[in-house]
């Protein structure tokens, strides 16, 4: 009776050694599902950074190639600006050679 006594104690004691011990191997799964959480999420956000990183990138791109466009086309505007008004003035000047002839004909006939 004294030694099936003992063998139940020692299931017992082996029993609850091995609860604690599956209870302890349940945290550290615990914590390792929790780690690898942490870890996608890090991850996560340094493939945010990475695309942040392009998206600025590119708006720096965008910036420079409007800004190059805009100077050109104001390059252009300017031009055509200096044109019609080489083209008015030299306008001018033949309507002004017209109107000054018609005076002096029109001057000569009523003398």
């Amino acid at each position: 009776m004294q030694p099936q006594l003992q063998q139940q104690q020692q299931q017992h004691v082996l029993l609850q050694q091995l609860q604690q011990q599956q209870h302890v191997l349940l945290q550290q799964l615990q914590q390792q599902q929790q780690q690898y959480v942490l870890l996608q999420q890090l991850q996560q956000q340094q493939q945010q950074h990475v695309l942040l990183q392009q998206l600025q990138q590119q708006q720096h791109v965008l910036l420079q190639q409007l800004q190059q466009q805009q100077h050109v086309l104001l390059q252009q505007l300017q031009q055509q600006q200096h044109v019609l008004l080489q083209q008015l003035q030299q306008q001018q000047h033949v309507l002004l050679q017209q109107l000054q002839q018609q005076q002096h004909v029109l001057l000569q006939q009523h003398v």
